[in-house]
C-alpha cells in the first residue's frame, strides 16, 4: 500500500429519492478545482459495567462533518449544492431556501500512481462564511469552503462506499464512479 499524495475528480449529484423503496440522483457533475477535503467521522461509544467490570461496549456512527475546499466554486455549483437560484449571473438568497441532499464522489490518488475512489452517500451543506482579505505586497491564494454533513440513506443505511486499486479483488472503478451514484429499489 502506498501513501495518498492528491485529491481530484470531485463530482456531486443531488439526491432526488431516498425511501424504504429506494434512491434516485441526478447525473453527476464535477466540481472543478478541489483543494482540499475533509470527512470526519464521529462514533458514540457507551460503556456497560457489571459487578464491577465491563460486560459490553457499544458504539454508533455519529455526525459526520464535510468540508470543501474548492479554488472557486461557480455560482452554477453554489446554487445546485446549496438550494438559491441563479438567474443571470446572479445567485438570489431567500429565506425559504432548502438546500438539496447531495452526494460526493472523489479520487485520493497515490504515491505509486494507484487510487482509491470514494462517495459519500447523502450530503446535506449549508451556507458558509465568506472571507476575503485584502491583496498585500504579496499576494495570498483564497479558497472558497462549503460545510456540510453526511448521514446514511433512508434506503440502505449506508453513507459511504469505497473502491481501491491495490485491494485483492478490486474491479476496475476507473471509467464508471463518476458516471452515477446508482438507483436502487428494494426488491421484494
Amino acid at each position: 500500500m502506498s501513501n495518498f499524495i492528491n485529491v481530484d475528480n470531485l463530482y456531486y449529484a443531488v439526491l432526488t429519492g431516498d425511501d424504504k423503496g429506494g434512491v434516485q440522483y441526478t447525473a453527476p457533475k464535477p466540481i472543478p478545482g478541489v483543494v482540499k477535503l475533509s470527512v470526519d467521522a464521529t462514533t458514540g461509544r457507551a460503556s456497560f459495567y457489571a459487578d464491577g467490570v465491563i460486560q459490553e461496549y457499544a458504539q454508533v456512527l455519529g455526525e459526520v462533518k464535510v468540508s470543501l475546499g474548492i479554488s472557486t466554486l461557480p455560482l452554477s455549483v453554489v446554487a445546485d449544492i446549496l438550494g438559491h437560484k441563479l438567474n443571470n449571473g446572479e445567485i438570489v438568497y431567500e429565506s425559504d431556501d432548502r438546500a438539496p441532499y447531495i452526494a460526493l464522489m472523489y479520487k485520493r490518488e497515490k504515491s505509486n500512481g494507484k487510487a482509491r475512489y470514494i462517495k459519500i452517500l447523502k450530503c446535506l451543506f449549508g451556507d458558509s462564511k465568506d472571507d476575503a482579505e485584502s491583496s498585500a505586497a504579496t499576494p495570498k491564494f483564497q479558497s472558497d469552503t462549503l460545510d456540510g454533513v453526511a448521514m446514511p440513506r433512508t434506503f440502505d443505511k449506508q453513507w459511504k462506499r469505497m473502491a481501491d486499486e491495490e485491494e485483492t479483488g478490486y474491479v476496475d472503478v476507473s471509467k464508471t464512479w463518476f458516471t452515477s451514484v446508482e438507483d436502487s429499489t428494494a426488491t421484494a
